[in-house]
């Protein structure tokens, strides 16, 4: 058996025999051993491990029989999200039907990549111990690790991903247009609460539009922000549009977020567009639409600007609801964006 064989699967279950199937379209000889046993109870459906065979084949599923793996349901995950919020948002009437074709121009590669992948490995695993090159599969199975959680799942640009010419993008640090936006640490401007980055997207699925205003302690740093603010907040700002028209209505509207890499102890919140503290009730204010990259007293921290190549000038991103960047640009990109988001978003 030892000659005949390249693998052997012993008592897998449903998921030796999906694994058994692939390695056989990849040329990888492979012999799967299953018990067998007596019929489960009546109405359960325990031992079904053990007894894949007899199961699937009472059921008539034996020649298209497949389980998914946890990298594949973790892949089923993110596809369904990406179809689920772009349905959500032309349903309500706040995006153009045009956008439920970029599911498949996103998604399908993401598929193409998780087949590859199996490909790669269970040739590798094929192979006599002594051909085996353990450091490439590590290699292979980090690479996809940070595509099963999304990090390294870059979208090209379509009409949900603009991809602009700046100058700070020359770092390989930078995150591009299409990225999904890792979860990191920031602190709260006015309490100092240290927060993470998906904790301040996590809004009903809204789109979030972070502004990195850069070191604002410097005049002519807030000045710009100043300045974006303005832009933001004028009458023909689209997104203006947008938020007044959703009436804060999940995937119909624009969350605003500042956050710097000054001190909060010596920018007074005051000193700060109004548009970034807006009212909360009667008599409320939302202090949760400025945060700041510093590290905290116990050093958590401070890692945003310098891990994502955030030039101390600032940027601003458009997040999806699915965090991925839609939109990265200069303080002074905010026509540009505007026209990005007139393609496909309808507010009126």
């Amino acid at each position: 058996m030892h000659d005949r064989y390249d693998v052997v699967i012993i008592g897998a279950g449903p998921a030796g025999l999906t694994a058994a199937a692939w390695m056989s379209i990849s040329g990888i000889k492979a012999l799967l051993v299953d018990k067998n046993s007596s019929p489960p109870k009546s109405g359960h459906a325990d031992g079904i491990e053990c007894r894949t065979f007899e199961v699937l084949e009472t059921f008539g599923l034996m020649d298209a029989a497949w389980k998914e793996s946890n990298k594949t349901v973790e892949i089923a995950y993110w596809d369904a999200f990406n179809i689920g919020w772009k349905i959500s948002s032309v349903v309500l009437g706040s995006a153009t039907p045009a956008i439920l074709e970029t599911y498949q121009q996103e998604r399908l590669p993401v598929g193409q990549a998780l087949l590859d992948f199996d490909k790669r490995i269970y040739r590798m695993v094929s192979l006599k111990p002594d051909d085996q090159d353990f450091e490439a599969m590590k290699q292979t199975i980090q690479e996809e690790n940070s595509s099963a959680s999304g990090l390294g799942v870059i979208y090209r640009p379509n009409l949900l991903v603009h991809e602009t010419q700046i100058h700070d993008l020359d770092s390989d640090r930078a995150l591009r247009a299409g990225s999904r936006l890792p979860d990191m640490m920031v602190l709260n401007h006015s309490d100092g609460r240290p927060w993470r980055m998906h904790e301040i997207l996590n809004k009903a699925g809204r789109w979030n539009l972070l502004i990195f205003g850069g070191n604002v302690s410097k005049k002519c740093q807030m000045g710009r922000v100043h300045k974006i603010a303005e832009s933001l907040s004028r009458s023909s700002s689209l997104v203006g549009k947008i938020n007044r028209a959703s009436r804060g209505c999940g995937f119909s509207s624009i969350e605003l977020t500042l956050i710097h890499c000054a001190s909060r102890d010596i920018v007074e919140l005051d000193d700060l567009p109004r548009i970034f503290t807006p009212s909360q009730g009667p008599m409320g204010i939302d202090y949760t639409k400025i945060f700041v990259d510093t590290a905290s007293h116990t050093g958590v921290g401070g890692m945003v600007y310098r891990d994502l190549a955030i030039p101390k000038t600032g940027c601003i991103m458009l997040i999806r609801p699915d965090q991925h960047v839609a939109f990265r640009g200069g303080l002074e990109s905010v026509s540009e964006m505007d026209h990005f988001l007139a393609k496909f978003w309808l507010c009126n």
